[in-house]
């Protein structure tokens, strides 16, 4: 128990550095003091979780069973969070994209632009635009899911205790984090569930000699990949080192079939997402560049250093520079 309880001030001292430096540094000392004790709390909860299911519990619950649990848990919450938990501006500015309220670019990744962007024309087609935003909320969790079964399924595969993928799957019950992401409507999402998809599939290839070049996990990997690098831009950076290490790897283990794989992978991936970008996107009439909106949120900066000069420092304001401050904010 002693253990536990210094684990868990440790974990909640973090949890509250963490939301200090998420707050410029500037969080009261009696906020940071209570974001402590819940932090401690939780965690001292969520250990004490995984201490009876690792000691009582170990092979009486299935993992079918805890993965039915999880979706159940995942669907109330969105359902409760009707249409989503949060919109960030990022989404409202690519369903206005498919709108034509702004010109369409690939500033944002244009996949997930028509993705949240025709989620909400399908709700519209059917009379509510918070039914189309939901659709999209359930998708991007199924999706998500998807990605945890995947993954079980490839542990079962390399003989993981079950002990080991129950935790796992505990750890996806009891923390939060999980199914409030999946409810709220923004890219980052759905790009993170097939990365997800990608990642199993990776490290099943890691782990596996293969006799053949094309093979499911094969096609898998290809099919996340692209996702992965069409629906958010630095996507790319992580499918193409992924597979360089893979090649490095393939050379150093003198597995030439592997090594075909992945070279033929790097070469389709980087392909299609230039394939995308200058031949179909174009064609969709969709731009490279969004300069002006650029410009706009680089001139942006200046208007929030003002403000935040005004907040923390409006004694020190000169008269002259109070009139000019009034003078642009009335617009003349």
């Amino acid at each position: 128990m002693k253990k536990r309880i210094i684990l868990s001030l440790i974990l909640a001292l973090f949890c509250t550095i963490g939301f200090w430096c998420d707050n410029s540094c500037e969080s009261r000392l009696w906020t940071l003091g209570i974001i402590f004790i819940i932090s401690f709390v939780f965690v001292m909860f969520s250990i004490q979780i995984l201490y009876i299911v690792f000691n009582r519990f170990d092979m009486k619950i299935s993992i079918k069973a805890m993965l039915v649990f999880i979706i159940i848990e995942w669907l109330i919450y969105i359902t409760l969070c009707y249409p989503a938990s949060s919109i960030p501006f990022d989404s409202f500015y690519m369903i206005d994209e498919i709108y034509g309220f702004y010109p369409k670019t690939n500033a944002h990744p244009f996949l997930s632009v028509m993705l949240i962007g025709y989620a909400m024309k399908i709700g519209t087609f059917l009379g509510n635009n918070n039914l189309g935003i939901f659709i999209y909320i359930l998708f991007q969790t199924v999706i998500f899911y998807l990605g945890l079964i995947q993954n079980v399924f490839l542990m079962k595969k390399w003989d993981v205790k079950d002990r080991f993928i129950k935790l796992m799957l505990v750890l996806y019950i009891i923390l939060p984090v999980y199914f409030v992401f999946c409810a709220v409507d923004r890219k980052d999402v759905l790009y993170s569930a097939f990365i997800l998809l990608y990642t199993g599939v990776f490290t099943n290839e890691i782990k596996s000699l293969k006799v053949k070049i094309i093979d499911l996990n094969f096609l898998m990997m290809n099919f996340y990949g692209l996702l992965c690098v069409l629906l958010r831009h630095n996507g790319l950076a992580i499918v193409l080192i992924s597979q360089i290490f893979l090649i490095v790897y393939n050379i150093a283990k003198k597995c030439n079939t592997n090594l075909k794989r992945n070279i033929y992978t790097f070469i389709s991936v980087l392909f299609l997402y230039m394939l995308f970008n200058k031949v179909v996107y174009p064609q969709l009439g969709v731009g490279e560049i969004e300069h002006y909106r650029s410009y706009a949120t680089m001139n942006s900066l200046r208007f929030q250093q003002t403000a935040a000069y005004i907040d923390k420092h409006s004694d020190e304001l000169e008269s002259n520079e109070v009139d000019l401050i009034n003078k642009m904010f009335r617009g003349g």
